[in-house]
């Protein structure tokens, strides 16, 4: 490991050992030019997001691989979930947020694994809805399966110009370094962009687009 990837694991472990809701004891970081690899265990799914976020806010790194097993702390024998359980809690939680509509969301639950199928009218709604899924207590993992059916139909072109003026209006994004394309409500984005944050900003300028169903992510942190 070069002196600048040594600093930058140092900067991560720091950043995750201070945010009090990661338990960093099973936890280790390893690094290969800005790509970061994290290993070992994490008590919920909501933690092993939060973990991701985190090291991506990290200036240097360009890209995030969390292989954490989610391990949830030993229940004792009348306490702990069934799958039938932990259904019940992902509609209850669907149903509590007022964001989206969970009479038009289904989930099934195996093995502590949810998968969600249905529909949103919007695609920020179907990331809100597996959200809301990982911080229910005893899911592992979360399979979207969730579609979107936007609420009006927009053609492809005014969905990429409404994308790109909203790019255009970020102070830390360069409208001629991203290239879109737009297809059936599909959006394929290319192009560089100089840290996690500008990304963060272009993919949210997509998200919250009304008449994107679904985003190809093909757009990279520049290599500082």
């Amino acid at each position: 490991m070069s002196e600048l990837e040594d600093q930058l694991k140092t900067t991560i472990e720091e950043k995750l050992k201070w945010d009090s809701r990661v338990d960093f004891s099973s936890i280790d970081i390893k690094i290969d030019e800005g790509n970061v690899k994290v290993m070992g265990k994490s008590p919920s799914l909501y933690e092993k997001k939060i973990i991701t976020q985190d090291i991506k806010e990290v200036p240097g790194v360009i890209d995030v691989e969390n292989n954490l097993e989610v391990k949830y702390p030993p229940l004792p024998k009348q306490e702990q979930y069934t799958d039938e359980d932990l259904k019940k809690n992902v509609k209850i939680a669907l149903e509590l947020n007022v964001s989206i509509d969970a009479t038009q969301i289904q989930a099934e639950v195996f093995n502590g694994i949810a998968t969600l199928e249905g529909s949103v009218d919007a695609y920020w709604k179907k990331e809100i809805a597996e959200d809301v899924v990982s911080e229910v207590s005893g899911i592992i993992d979360v399979v979207n399966k969730i579609i979107i059916i936007p609420t009006e139909d927009l053609i492809d072109q005014k969905i990429a110009e409404n994308i790109m003026a909203t790019i255009d209006r970020f102070y830390n994004l360069d409208p001629d370094e991203i290239d879109l394309q737009v297809e059936k409500g599909e959006v394929k984005i290319m192009g560089k962009v100089d840290d996690w944050k500008a990304y963060q900003a272009a993919m949210d300028a997509i998200r919250f687009t009304a008449g994107v169903k679904d985003i190809e992510d093909e757009l990279e942190i520049k290599v500082m």
